[in-house]
Order: structure tokens, then C-alpha cells, then sequence
């Protein structure tokens, strides 16, 4: 079987992929009671952050490396943002019925 090798992302790619993925934040949080799109989303902000990482080692270009810089910490507080906020975690009525039919959480 033979190894798919990741596209080679452009600068500009990168930059309109996290301009989209910021876009796309505004959906998750109306997606907030599907945990399985929110995971989803995560995996494709980790993926994007390592895109980034190997196309910062890639260049030599100052400036381009300081933009990727940003894209990085951009990416970054989208998943800081997404971690601690939209990561469901059982609330209390949750706990409550959960609790009701013997389940632990």
C-alpha cells in the first residue's frame, strides 16, 4: 500500500484555511449539543496547526515566518477558545438524571 504524502499548503492557503476556521467557530458554538462535531473541529484546528509548524520550518523568508507566527497564535486561542469552552462537560441537570437511572459519571 502506498503512503499518501500531506499537500504541500501555501501561504496563502494557510492563511485563508484559519481565516475559515474562524468562521466556522461561529457554527460550532450553535453545534454546542453535538460533541462529535466539535471533535471534529478541534481535530481540524490541530491539523491546521501543524500544517503551519512544518510550513514555518519550510521557510527562510522573515517576514513570512513572523506571519506564520501570527497564524500559529491565532490558531492556538482557537483551540485554547474551544478546550475550555465548548468541550461539553455533564452539566447539573445531566448529573441529575444521569443519577437518577445509576449511572456514574
Amino acid at each position: 500500500m502506498e503512503m499518501l504524502t500531506p499537500p504541500i499548503c501555501t501561504f496563502e492557503g494557510l492563511h485563508e484555511w484559519t481565516s475559515r476556521m474562524f468562521e466556522k467557530l461561529g457554527w460550532m458554538v450553535l453545534a454546542r449539543d453535538h460533541p462529535a462535531s466539535i471533535q471534529c473541529y478541534l481535530k481540524s484546528l490541530q491539523y491546521l496547526q501543524s500544517q503551519i509548524h512544518r510550513k514555518y520550518k519550510e521557510t527562510q523568508d522573515h517576514d513570512r515566518r513572523v506571519d506564520l507566527e501570527e497564524l500559529g497564535k491565532q490558531v492556538l486561542s482557537l483551540r485554547t477558545f474551544v478546550e475550555t469552552h465548548m468541550i461539553l462537560k455533564p452539566s447539573k441537570q445531566n448529573k441529575l438524571v444521569q443519577t437518577k437511572n445509576k449511572v456514574k459519571v
